[in-house]
């Protein structure tokens, strides 16, 4: 992809933030089998969990979200797919830890999070309420719990909470290589690269490589003002990144 095309999606992605949304959605309606298993993190009122459980009608989809208000809306709207199964607390990385604290927003329910991530942001424009504790798990506890041997794809949102989560996962990223689709914003300042070398450093042990929704690897010092990020199978970097390329091409 020439860097005229990519600067031409990221400019309408900055005014359109849902079509990054879209760019997501139509590379799994487009790539994964109706008999595949995902995982969205940090679901909030369903966007991908719904188009997740059409796409896998003989597949499963496990939607974890944290905020009480959107998770009553979450749980309405998944009540036609038989294939969702929703769950209701904060993914993080300590397998021994049953709560944590959580902070909901009552201006932006979707920047709720473990964190007042926001608040570094938007210097006080989303306002949060006081911090609940609601029940906490981890990416690997889920599969366990849900006896699954394949996990083929995983989307995270969590508001600053992604690292986190993908280190309560390593098992499963090991074992099950799922693609992962998460935000990183937290960890990568609009002008200063990808992240922090302690995130790479970790996705290289676990044998990922981050990708750009342009289908280009990112390291640490490439320019990087995106805040969505692939995370692909090293053994699968070809076939994904051409995917990835290939749906992002499709809406520009």
């Amino acid at each position: 992809m020439n860097p005229e095309t990519w600067q031409a999606f990221y400019e309408r992605a900055r005014t359109n933030g849902e079509l990054i949304e879209i760019v997501i959605r139509s590379l799994y309606t487009d790539n994964l089998p109706s008999d595949a298993v995902a995982l969205d993190g940090g679901a909030n009122v369903g966007y991908h969990t719904l188009s997740l459980a059409r796409q896998l009608s003989r597949g499963q989809v496990i939607a974890v979200e944290a905020n009480s208000k959107t998770l009553e809306v979450l749980c309405r709207a998944v009540q036609p797919y038989p294939n969702v199964k929703v769950v209701y607390g904060a993914l993080q990385d300590d397998s021994a830890k049953t709560g944590i604290e959580f902070h909901c927003s009552s201006s932006h329910p979707g920047r709720s999070g473990v964190g007042k991530l926001w608040d570094l942001i938007d210097q006080g424009q989303v306002q949060y309420e006081a911090p609940t504790t609601v029940p906490a798990t981890t990416i690997d506890r889920l599969v366990q719990e849900n006896e699954l041997n394949r996990l083929d794809f995983i989307k995270l949102d969590l508001e600053g909470g992604e690292f986190p989560a993908l280190r309560g996962g390593e098992r499963t990223l090991r074992e099950l290589r799922p693609l992962v689709v998460t935000e990183h914003g937290h960890l990568a300042p609009a002008l200063n690269g990808f992240g922090v070398a302690e995130y790479l450093e970790w996705l290289r042990t676990v044998d990922y490589v981050p990708v750009s929704p342009a289908g280009v690897p990112v390291e640490i010092s490439s320019p990087y003002p995106f805040w969505y990020i692939f995370l692909v199978p090293v053994e699968q970097l070809g076939l994904w990144s051409a995917r990835i390329r290939s749906a992002l091409e499709a809406h520009i």
